[in-house]
């Protein structure tokens, strides 16, 4: 599902998710740059969390903040992701510290940008947790 640029703003990208929350056989799901708030958190994670074929998640150039949260928990209860995008999307150390729990929980993640937030001292937490991964975007984060 690639839907990047549409500007569907969070209550558009709401209703998607809500039409898609059966729909278990997705391997992309692209929301990069649609103006999506941590509003959309909730609707995103369940989303991601009742599809057990996910490989590869772009919500790059939102403003999900803290909404990335249930996010990081939606992404513990799959084993699929390869590739997580959440570059400039406003998040904060917290989110870091729960977006690494839920990565290194996952054994085939290959690649994690997370450019463009605000993870200050937690990039160190990712670094340390995320080891195994090929691809470690943490660009301007302090």
């Amino acid at each position: 599902l690639h839907l990047s640029g549409n500007n569907l703003k969070t209550d558009g990208v709401i209703q998607i998710a809500e039409s898609l929350r059966n729909r278990s056989t997705l391997r992309i799901i692209n929301f990069k740059r649609n103006q999506i708030t941590c509003e959309a958190g909730e609707a995103l994670a369940s989303v991601i969390s009742s599809n057990n074929r996910l490989e590869e998640l772009y919500l790059g150039g939102n403003k999900l903040g803290s909404g990335a949260i249930k996010i990081a928990t939606a992404i513990k209860s799959i084993s699929t992701l390869k590739v997580l995008d959440l570059t400039d999307n406003n998040l904060c150390e917290e989110v870091g510290v729960e977006l690494a729990a839920a990565i290194s929980a996952n054994s085939l993640v290959e690649k994690v940008w997370l450019g463009g937030n605000h993870l200050g001292s937690s990039s160190v937490v990712i670094v340390n947790a995320l080891k195994k991964l090929k691809e470690l975007d943490l660009n301007d984060n302090g």
